[in-house]
């Protein structure tokens, strides 16, 4: 069985935003931001790829997937 590899912010930079995926993109971004005004970390969660990664680069911290993003 082969795996596709992850997609490039390069590429998805090239993908066609349809109205729809800017409705889906921008109804999560409202969801994740009252979510983090309202301390609600669930809210938040729900809102993350299950594969999201945080990253301080200057320090090398590193967090991946939604536990990840909760110890973050």
């Amino acid at each position: 069985m082969t795996s596709t590899p992850p997609t490039t912010i390069r590429e998805r930079l090239g993908w066609e935003i349809t109205p729809e995926l800017y409705q889906n993109i921008r109804r999560l971004w409202i969801d994740h931001s009252k979510a983090e005004d309202a301390r609600n970390l669930q809210g938040l969660i729900d809102t993350l790829a299950e594969d999201c990664v945080y990253e301080i680069v200057p320090t090398g911290q590193r967090w991946e997937g939604h536990g990840g993003a909760r110890n973050f």
